[in-house]
């Protein structure tokens, strides 16, 4: 109805918007055509539109995962920093305890001499072990010509104890945990060292303010 309410008469021959009838099919088509174009744009508008609200609601939430995603990095960096530097502090307490284990003999002793004096001893004889599962054991035998010398270590020339170690990382330390020894006194006592570790060798002093002495071992 539509199409031939725009159909008037002219000249004994009908037209279309002042086309020739003959011209009526393409006409209509392209008219046709550009009202679905028409439709077609406001729908593509409307979809932009909509697009950009859903889009602004979906950048909301992806920012607060973003940040959630980040703190979450970051506590993930500093648990992973932590456990590192405790691994890393077991790691070395552990190798410096397994830097002990094993046999040493007696390289030298430096001691305060009759006068006071320090004194380079190196006609001594002597073993000290650190077992893996916590046991150590000294022994050290003096030369004839102190075959008379006693101390709160030493008996008759002869020094021997053994018992249990602890190793302190931190303060470089190894404490003694005696549970033997040739002189009574020392049996039960805890007797902390300070160690150092120097080419190869192992260098003990006592940690007493009133002994004034340190042993060097060098691993068999």
């Amino acid at each position: 109805m539509r199409i031939e309410r725009r159909i008037v008469e002219r000249r004994g021959r009908y037209s279309v918007r002042g086309r020739a009838i003959d011209d009526v099919p393409r006409i209509l088509f392209a008219e046709k055509c550009s009202e679905n174009m028409g439709r077609e744009d406001q729908a593509i508008t409307r979809q932009d539109q909509e697009s950009v609200h859903a889009g602004f609601r979906c950048t909301v939430p992806t920012m607060r995962s973003l940040r959630i995603i980040a703190q979450t990095s970051f506590l993930i960096l500093v648990g992973l920093s932590l456990a590192q530097s405790t691994a890393g502090q077991d790691a070395s307490r552990t190798f410096a305890r397994e830097k002990l284990i094993g046999a040493w003999h007696l390289v030298s002793m430096d001691e305060p001499g009759p006068g006071g004096k320090m004194r380079h001893v190196t006609n001594r004889t002597g073993m000290l072990v650190y077992t893996r599962d916590g046991h150590v054991s000294v022994q050290i035998m003096y030369p004839p010509s102190e075959a008379t010398a006693s101390n709160d270590y030493v008996l008759n020339g002869y020094e021997a104890s053994f018992g249990s170690y602890d190793v302190d990382e931190v303060a470089h330390t190894v404490t003694h945990h005696v549970q033997a020894s040739i002189t009574h006194g020392l049996v039960g006592k805890d007797l902390t060292r300070a160690c150092q570790f120097s080419g190869g060798r192992l260098i003990i002093r006592s940690t007493r303010p009133d002994e004034h002495w340190s042993v060097t071992w060098e691993h068999e």
